[in-house]
This record gives structure tokens, sequence and C-alpha cells, in this order.
């Protein structure tokens, strides 16, 4: 682990080999044995930004510049999120013009199995949104 990563309150781990089964059991839903599609992630400001535009217009997606536009924040501070809620299952993304020569531009939305998980993230404040 780095010094950033301490800073920042990341932890990395990896699986000792053959606990797969142990933890798909963990993350297994109780009910329908189905596994959760959402990863827990920390309450932070950062996630509220981002999570508050897409819930509040969960049938509209945003490439990260609108994002930025929505939020009034950096580009490398709304990708890092993004990229982070994407991971975690709490936003979905799509690439509608692939043909396009150039950087990809992912446009993101808000998981709508997600959407329940979100609004608990959003519970607490939101810095300058």
């Amino acid at each position: 682990m780095t010094q950033a990563d301490l800073a920042n309150g990341i932890a990395h781990y990896r699986l000792t080999e053959g606990t797969e089964d142990v933890v798909r059991g963990f993350l297994a839903n109780d009910e329908d044995g189905e596994t959760r599609s959402v990863s827990p992630l920390p309450g932070l400001p950062r996630y509220q930004r981002v999570l508050k535009v897409l819930h509040d217009e969960p049938d509209q997606s945003f490439t990260v510049a609108g994002l930025c536009d929505k939020t009034r924040r950096r580009d490398v501070a709304v990708r890092r999120s993004v990229q982070e809620l994407h991971e975690a299952g709490y936003v979905v993304r799509d690439l509608p013009d692939q043909d396009t020569p150039g950087r990809p531009q992912f446009h993101y939305r808000l998981n709508p199995e997600a959407a329940e998980h979100a609004s608990v993230l959003l519970l607490g404040a939101v810095e300058g949104a």
C-alpha cells in the first residue's frame, strides 16, 4: 500500500487462493442467492456530487464534461469519482459513438438497480451541488 492510499483511506486486497466460494457466499443475497450488484462506498462528498446529478435526472446520461459542468468540479476529480461509482455498480456507462475517432466519450447514468443504494449515499449533505 502506498502513502497516497493510506492518506486517502484506500485499501487494496487480494483474495487468497481457494477463498472465492466463501466470498461469493458472503456477497450472496440471503433471499434469492443472487450476487449483489452494488458494493458499498463511503458517503464522500465527491461521490455525492456526481450521484446527485444522476439521481435528479435518472433518464439522462452525461459525459464526464457534462458532469463537470453540473458539479462545478475539475475533470480529474469527476472522472475518478464516476469511474469508482461505475466499478462499484452505482453507475452504468454506454459508448454511443463508437466510430468517433479520439478518446471515447462514455455516457454515464444512474444504475436503475442501484437507485436505492445511491439514495443512501445521498442522505448526507452534498457540498457544492
